[in-house]
C-alpha cells in the first residue's frame, strides 16, 4: 500500500463491491488447467472448484481475488478445501472477505506488497496457516495478522484460550474472532476505540471479556451467540451499542452500563434469557426494534426519564415480564413492543399521550393501538376511538378466536396479526365489513362479518 494515499470511504465500498461475484460472473467464466473459475478477461479469481488440489499458484495477471473465492461447501456446509499452500502474484490487489475462510488445510499463503484490501475474515478459521506478508504495513506475527499502519487486527489464527490483544491495537476488524471455539478470556487493551462486525461472533466458550476504557463503538453482532457470557463491563466512553451486539447471549444476566450511552439498536439483546432485570441509564434516547425480545426470565423494566424512541417488539414474547413504566419523554412506540406478553404484565405510563387499558397501549395522539398482550385472551375487542392499528401490534394473541373492529378503522399494519392463527371471527359493524375486508390481510377476509 502506498503510504501517502488515504482511501475514501466511497473508493472502499466500490472496492469491496468490486469483490463480490454475480450470476453473470459464473455464467461468462473460464476455467484454468485445475478447473478454477476466472473472469474472461483473467483479472478476478471467481472460484477454487477443486478439493483434491494441495498446492495452487494465481494466476499472473489476477487483480482480484472474489469473496469467499476458496470455500468449497461439502454436505454439512464445512469448507472441505483442501489446498495447503497459495501463491499469490503481485498483481492482485483485491483480496474479498472470506475469501479463504475455514480452509483448514492451508498451510501458507502471502500477501503481496501493494494489496490495497482485504476483507473480513479473509483467513477465518485458517488455524494452521502461517502468512508471508510482502506487504511493510502488514505483520503476522504470533499468529495474528496486523496493520500496522491503522493498528488494527485484521486475524487471529491462534488456538490459546487466554488472549491479550497487543497494546498497540486500537481497531479489532470484521470477524476477527468469529466462530473461535477456544477462546474462554480476551482482554482488550486501554488503546481499542472500536470492536468491528461479528468480532466475536459465535465465541461459544468465552466466558470473561474485559473492554479497555478508550472503547467508543460495539459492533452489529460483535458477540451475538456468546452463548457462556455471563456479565459485560460496557465502558463509559460507549455511547452506541450496534445491532444484535448480544443477540442469543443465553447467558448472560449482568450487564454495567455506560454512563454515556445514547442509542441500543435493534435486537442489540434479543433472546437473552437470563437477564431478569433492565435499569438503565438516564442518557439513553432510542432502544431499537427487538432489542429484548425474546428474553423470556426478564421480569423489571425501568426506563430512563429522557427516553424518546421506544422499537418496535422492543420487549415482545418477554414472557415474565411483570412491571414496565414508560416516562413522559417518550415521543414514539413501535408496533407490538409488548407482543406475546402475559395479561399479567402492568404498563404505567407516565405519558399523556400514551395510555393503557385493558392490556392495550393506546397512542391518544394518532389513535393508535400500538400494542395488545394478554395471551390467554379468547375475545379481543378494540375500544371505539381506536382508528389506526400499528404493525405488530396484536401479534401474539395465540389464543385469540373473536375480534371485534371499531367502525372507525382507517388502517391496520403489516402483520398487524402476526401468529394469530386460531381467530376464527373478526366482527365489525353493519355497513363497515367490505372496509374492514381490504384493510385486512388476504387470509383473514373471509373471517369478517357485520353485526
Amino acid at each position: 500500500m502506498d503510504e501517502n494515499e488515504e482511501i475514501t470511504e466511497e473508493q472502499f465500498y466500490a472496492m469491496v463491491e468490486s469483490t463480490g461475484t454475480t450470476a453473470e460472473d459464473f455464467d461468462t467464466a473460464v476455467k484454468d488447467m485445475y478447473g478454477v473459475l476466472y473472469s474472461p478477461d483473467g483479472k478476478k479469481l471467481i472460484r477454487f472448484t477443486d478439493p483434491k488440489v494441495t498446492d495452487y499458484m494465481v494466476q499472473p495477471g489476477t487483480e482480484i481475488i472474489c469473496a469467499e473465492a476458496f470455500i468449497i461447501f461439502d454436505g454439512n456446509m464445512e469448507n472441505c478445501n483442501r489446498v495447503e499452500r497459495i501463491t499469490i502474484p503481485q498483481s492482485v490487489k483485491l483480496i474479498g472477505g472470506g475469501a479463504f475462510s475455514g480452509c483448514k488445510c492451508l498451510k501458507y499463503v502471502n500477501i503481496p506488497p501493494d494489496l490495497h484490501l482485504l476483507g473480513w475474515g479473509a483467513f477465518r478459521a485458517c488455524y494452521n496457516l502461517e502468512i508471508d506478508s510482502q506487504d511493510p504495513e502488514l505483520v503476522f506475527e504470533n499468529k495474528m495478522l496486523i496493520d500496522r499502519k491503522n493498528k488494527m487486527l485484521l486475524a487471529y489464527l491462534g488456538t490459546d484460550s487466554v488472549f491479550p490483544v497487543p497494546d498497540e491495537i486500537e481497531i479489532i476488524d470484521d470477524y476477527v474472532f468469529f466462530n473461535c471455539k477456544f477462546l474462554t478470556e480476551v482482554t482488550l487493551p486501554e488503546n481499542v476505540r472500536v470492536v468491528g462486525n461479528h468480532a466475536f461472533s459465535l465465541c461459544d466458550h468465552l466466558v470473561n471479556i474485559h473492554l479497555g476504557n478508550s472503547l467508543k463503538y460495539l459492533g452489529n453482532n460483535s458477540f451475538e451467540l456468546c452463548s457462556k457470557l455471563e456479565s459485560i463491563v460496557i465502558p463509559d466512553t460507549v455511547t452506541v451499542i450496534g445491532a444484535e451486539a448480544f443477540s442469543h447471549c443465553g447467558a448472560l444476566k449482568d450487564i454495567t452500563w455506560s454512563k454515556n450511552l445514547e442509542f441500543i439498536s435493534c435486537n442489540a439483546f434479543y433472546a437473552c434469557d437470563s437477564l431478569e432485570t433492565l435499569e438503565l441509564p438516564p442518557t439513553v434516547k432510542e432502544i431499537g426494534d427487538e432489542a429484548f425480545q425474546g428474553s423470556w426470565h426478564l421480569n423489571e423494566v425501568i426506563l430512563p426519564q429522557g427516553l424518546e424512541y421506544l422499537g418496535s417488539k422492543a420487549f415482545a414474547f418477554c414472557s415474565q415480564l411483570s412491571h414496565v413504566v414508560l416516562p413522559e419523554s417518550l415521543n414514539e412506540i413501535g408496533g407490538g413492543v409488548f407482543a406475546g406478553c402475559v395479561s399479567a404484565l402492568n404498563v404505567e405510563s407516565r405519558s399523556p399521550r400514551f395510555m393503557v387499558e385493558d392490556n392495550m397501549l393506546i397512542d391518544y395522539a394518532t389513535y393508535t393501538l400500538v400494542s395488545h398482550w394478554g395471551i390467554g385472551n379468547q375475545w379481543i375487542t378494540l375500544p371505539d376511538i381506536i382508528q389506526n392499528i400499528a404493525p405488530y401490534a396484536c401479534s401474539g394473541l395465540v389464543n385469540a378466536e373473536t375480534l371485534n373492529l371499531p367502525a372507525g378503522l382507517l388502517s391496520i399494519g403489516e402483520c398487524a396479526f402476526e401468529d394469530c392463527d386460531n381467530i376464527e371471527r373478526i366482527v365489525v359493524p353493519l355497513g363497515c365489513v367490505d372496509t374492514v375486508r381490504q384493510l385486512l390481510p388476504e387470509a383473514m377476509r373471509n373471517k369478517v362479518v357485520g353485526e
